[in-house]
């Protein structure tokens, strides 16, 4: 945790870390221009960041492209933050809502090719790569993390890849595009559970595996959306946590309980919780089945305030995807 607050201690990393929250993906010279430092300087002060991993880079060509990855601050926030407060009071915390509870967005540009929304996250386990491995391609595995799925594959080139759902229904379908056992990992990502998203071309998920000492790094891309995706932030705000769940389930045997406590309390208790107006908007819309870009464009909004007004109603009712979010408003009496 040092290299975390090390990096967060100092209030130009953390503008460093709010022009990426607001604008993913730049490279030294828009950094240092946005923020009127000096290349030198912002060159610093990513160093560090790069070395807490809270900021991952990806070549483009020549270009060196910067993104931020919050899965650390959800690691620091399941340690501490939930030990003294309700999770979903740690949303009144400005750091929590910029770099916890949004979605890291980027729009990259390959060859000068737009690419579309890309979801890149970088997180350090405890395990071998073989394990690591298995997290993600076993399917009794990925039941204990991944919304009780089981994953099933024979993971040659070409093969189908399918989540299934407890029922016996296939909520993701896709196919093998790579797989380089323990190293890397690439399949074709088809949503079945919702009907907008099923009528959609398949985007790609991409998982890379290093042997670092006595652990992993597991970088997780999930990239080549359509333009005007309902898949990208539909599925892109419960990337974090299910990695975070995964290195739990590997380092100690257990997933993460991803339904909040506060959540749990205030059911038990016949609460609701404070969700506001707005918010409240937001998500009759999404449930109307709105893609983020007409929702800013009704209510006169960003996308991007759009995507944290999903990501505070989900971290408030205590589930970690859009429909979940709409299922339990409903059942709330909120819809």
């Amino acid at each position: 945790m040092e290299p975390i607050f090390k990096a967060l201690s100092s209030p130009a990393r953390r503008l460093l870390l709010d022009s990426l929250f607001e604008d993913d993906g730049q490279t030294l010279g828009d950094l240092a221009n946005r923020l009127e430092m000096t290349r030198f300087g912002a060159m610093k002060h990513l160093a560090v960041l790069e070395d807490a991993t809270l900021v991952v880079t990806r070549r483009s060509g020549r270009e060196k492209l910067h993104y931020l990855n919050p899965v650390p601050i959800r690691e620091l926030s399941d340690r501490w933050i939930a030990k003294y407060a309700e999770p979903w009071l740690s949303a009144l915390t400005s750091l929590k809502q910029e770099l916890e509870s949004n979605m890291t967005i980027a729009t990259a540009e390959a060859n000068g090719v737009p690419e579309g929304d890309r979801h890149l996250y970088q997180i350090f386990i405890r395990a071998t790569p073989e394990q690591v491995w298995a997290g993600i391609t076993d399917g009794a595995l990925t039941k204990r993390y991944f919304h009780d799925t089981t994953i099933e594959s024979t993971w040659q080139p070409g093969a189908d890849v399918v989540y299934r759902n407890p029922d016996g229904s296939i909520a993701v379908e896709g196919e093998v595009l790579e797989a380089t056992p323990h190293t890397r990992l690439a399949y074709t990502w088809h949503v079945l559970y919702n009907p907008a998203a099923a009528a959609e071309a398949p985007s790609r998920v991409t998982w890379e595996l290093e042997p670092m000492g006595e652990t992993t790094k597991l970088t997780m891309v999930h990239d080549r959306f359509p333009e005007a995706s309902v898949v990208s932030p539909e599925v892109g705000p419960g990337w974090h946590p299910l990695l975070s769940s995964l290195k739990s389930l590997l380092e100690t045997g257990e997933p993460l309980n991803l339904s909040t406590e506060a959540s749990s309390a205030a059911a038990t208790a016949g609460a609701k919780p404070e969700i506001t107006k707005r918010q409240l908007q937001v998500l009759r819309l999404v449930a109307a089945g709105r893609t983020n870009g007409d929702i800013a464009t009704e209510l006169i909004i960003s996308s991007r305030t759009v995507e944290k007004h999903i990501s505070t109603l989900m971290t408030g009712l205590g589930v970690t995807t859009p429909a979940e979010a709409i299922r339990k408003a409903t059942d709330l009496g909120l819809l």
